[in-house]
């Protein structure tokens, strides 16, 4: 799946000059190198991509192989492969600051992650969202990546010396 992900932000660095920025569950497995059985991978663009860009990114993703697969969420599939683009708006959503996020060169492909300490404030922002609060499955996933966040940090700091 990872490959496919920096095949498609390659893609996206090229014909858009733009460096996305790895969101979720599969971005949290990255850094965690945990298994968190990520349904799809979730990548945060400006939003003019999802807005007036929209065109231009439907048929880069449509030109690699993929179907959009739900018009809604953005998503697209190749096989079982599930990518879903949404508007990176973070520093207002959970207060992250993205210039503390990690920047990835791997594959030929430039990309943006967030760090531990910017996933935890994204977790708990979504401990606090209505919509995902309803529902149970998704709240309970966040309370368990929280507990994962927090037990990584704690590991982090120990190794670092921190009291």
């Amino acid at each position: 799946m990872y490959i496919d992900f920096c095949a498609v932000v390659k893609r996206i660095n090229e014909e858009f000059s733009v460096r996305p920025l790895l969101h979720g569950s599969f971005g949290l497995q990255r850094l965690l190198r945990e298994d968190l059985s990520p349904d799809d991978i979730d990548v945060l663009l400006p939003a003019a991509f999802l807005n007036g860009d929209w065109p231009r990114l439907l048929r880069l993703m449509q030109g690699e192989g993929y179907t959009l697969t739900d018009a809604h969420e953005h998503t697209f599939e190749k096989g079982p492969v599930k990518i879903s683009f949404g508007v990176n708006d973070l520093d207002g959503y959970a207060g992250i600051r993205l210039a503390e996020a990690l920047d990835i060169e791997e594959h030929g492909a430039s990309y943006t992650q967030l760090n531990l300490r910017q996933y935890l404030a994204v977790y708990q922002a979504f401990s606090r969202d209505r919509y995902r609060r309803k529902v149970k499955k998704k709240h309970r996933n966040d309370r368990e990546k929280i507990r994962l966040i927090k037990y990584a940090l704690r590991n982090q700091d120990k190794m670092r010396g921190a009291p």
